[in-house]
Formats: structure tokens, C-alpha cells, sequence
């Protein structure tokens, strides 16, 4: 698949989104909007953002309102862009910008690059969180435009990654040597989850996946709750329910198993 130099200028372009968070702070450098953007390869169990995943609009309980809600608006990027520059001294001041999120954004090619050519236009960085499972023209365009990308990494075992995910995995790591290789910034990101690749054999089968492709850093996310109630709100089973959050104390062994091989490993919080 290739992307067009047309769509992605034109700012009629059209996206599905489902939020717009001014003021995070975890999602890049600095003071940030993360625009997520609807519809995800990927069908995570432990997804914090499960209604992120579909395609399309769908309905979610709003506990706040007592009714449900629509998730997903069809916006422009003028639309999207007219949020994200209501914060622009903030940005200037801390070396933020705009980060797209998801979902997985690369679902969206020719929005994600119509947005990342209007805020250069107007001097903003742009972040792009990523599982890397796009195709491959479609991963290296919009990468060779963002300023900094995080990408996840799930598994190391091809068949357990479809298992947790139904998602095959060798596409994402021919994306994610692209990525390595690549001038632009970036740091792969592996979620650590209770009774899927939590364990220090699994630290061992991810060292031997990331040397193989050259990657000699990671950054660990400790699993957490944040989005247990979604489940219940969009009336869809959920399989961590009992599964215990993890700190950065829980996943000390995990580094020292990943740093023994070489590859350098930091918690975030």
C-alpha cells in the first residue's frame, strides 16, 4: 500500500477518532495532546483502550451520564488540529507536541500523515505509539515523518503472540528492524503481563528476539487496571479481572535478566 502525497496535505481528510487528552504527560516528552485514533490489527486481552479496537463508531455505557454514549467521531484535521493548537505555549515551554495514539493510528495512513504535515506546518512534534503491525510501505512513510515513536513489543514466541493478541508477529519485527535503523528517535516498549511474558525464561526469549534484530534497549510497562471497567461498559468479557497490577519493584529480576543480555532495559512508572 502507498500513501499519496494529496491526501496526506489535504485537510478535509477525514479520521475516525475517539478521544482527544490535552495535558498528558506519559505519552512523549513534555506537555502533550494524544489524539487516538479508532481501530486496532491487534485484540490485545489486557487492551486498556478496548474501545479503541473497532472500526467504526460503537456504542459504550457512560457511567457519568447513565446512558450510553457513541465512541467515535469522524473528524477533519482542521477539526483535529484546532484542539491540539489550543496548547501551544505549553508545548514551546516544555518540548512537547502531539502524540498519535490508538487503536493503532497507522490504521488511519493517510489521516496520521495529513496530521503529523499540519503540525509541522506549525512547528509541533509529533509522537506516534505504535504496535508496528502496519504494512511495510505504510510503517516506514509515516515513521520517516514522525519526530519520535514508541513501539510495543508484546511477545517473542510467534505462536503465543497470536494467542494474546491474533496478531501475527513477523510483520511487526520486520517493521521493528525498520524502525532500529532508521534516523528517527525512538524506543521499543515492552508491556509486562501477569501469566504472559512476565516471567524471567520470557525476559531470556525476549534478550535473544531483540539482539537478533539489533534492538539493545527497551523500556518495560508494568501491566496495570486502568482499563478494567471499559469492559464491563462495553458489555465484553474481560480475562485479567483478578490479575494484580504490577510495580516497577515487581519487574527488578525481569531487567537484570534482559541487562544480562545485553540489552538495556528502564521501568517506567
Amino acid at each position: 500500500m502507498t500513501v499519496s502525497r494529496a491526501a496526506e496535505a489535504s485537510p478535509e481528510e477525514k479520521g475516525l477518532v475517539f478521544d482527544i487528552q490535552r495535558f498528558s504527560i506519559h505519552d512523549g516528552p513534555g506537555i502533550r495532546t494524544c489524539v487516538f485514533l479508532k481501530g486496532c490489527p491487534l485484540r490485545c486481552a489486557w487492551c486498556s483502550n478496548p474501545e479503541s479496537q473497532g472500526r467504526q463508531p460503537e456504542l459504550m455505557w457512560d457511567r457519568r451520564s447513565g446512558r450510553s454514549t457513541t465512541v467515535g467521531d469522524w473528524m477533519t484535521v482542521d477539526e483535529v488540529m484546532a484542539v491540539v493548537l489550543r496548547d501551544k505555549d505549553y508545548y514551546e515551554h516544555s518540548g512537547g507536541g502531539m502524540t498519535l495514539s490508538g487503536g493503532e493510528f497507522m490504521i488511519q495512513p493517510e489521516f496520521s500523515l495529513a496530521l503529523i504535515e499540519a503540525a509541522h506546518r506549525q512547528q509541533i512534534t509529533v509522537v506516534g505509539e505504535t504496535s508496528g503491525l502496519a504494512q511495510p510501505a505504510v510503517f516506514s512513510s509515516i515513521v520517516d515523518q514522525l519526530d519520535f515513536v514508541m513501539m510495543d513489543v508484546k511477545h517473542y514466541d510467534p505462536m503465543r503472540h497470536v494467542e494474546v493478541t491474533r496478531a501475527r508477529l513477523p510483520l511487526i519485527l520486520q517493521n521493528a528492524a525498520y524502525l532500529e535503523n532508521s534516523r528517527t528517535p525512538h524506543v521499543f516498549r515492552i508491556p509486562v503481563i501477569p501469566g504472559v511474558n512476565d516471567t524471567p525464561d520470557d525476559a531470556e526469549g525476549f534478550a535473544e528476539m531483540l539482539t537478533e534484530y539489533g534492538i539493545t534497549a527497551v523500556e518495560l510497562v508494568p501491566f496495570h487496571q486502568y482499563g478494567k471497567g471499559k469492559y464491563a461498559d462495553l458489555d465484553r468479557p474481560y480475562g485479567f479481572e483478578d490479575s494484580p497490577s504490577l510495580t516497577p519493584e515487581d519487574l527488578t529480576e525481569f531487567r537484570s535478566r534482559l541487562e544480562s543480555h545485553g540489552v538495556t532495559a528502564s521501568i517506567s512508572d
